[in-house]
């Protein structure tokens, strides 16, 4: 309905993602947009291949703009700030 596609392999298998969805990334959600759905369309088969390794990507860390509500819902340690010798 919104794009999502269902991992079909791997340790991930039968979640969902949308490459507009991740985290710390806000800004991307506001280009998901809803698309119409049919009852008579037959989903198409993904091809496994072509389905993104999550485990090799490189960690994203959160945007140094994100407001300041939100900080407590993101762990100490994936927080854009130094550490102070901690």
């Amino acid at each position: 309905m919104y794009g999502f596609l269902r991992l079909t392999q791997g340790p991930d298998r039968g979640c969902y993602y949308h490459e507009l969805f991740l985290k710390h990334k806000l800004y991307l959600c506001q280009d998901i947009t809803r698309t119409g759905v049919n009852g008579n369309v037959v989903k198409r088969r993904v091809d496994p291949k072509t389905e993104p390794d999550f485990y090799s990507m490189p960690f994203v860390a959160p945007d140094p703009e994100l407001p300041e509500y939100l900080l407590p819902f993101i762990k100490k340690d994936e927080r854009n700030e130094p550490n102070n010798g901690e």
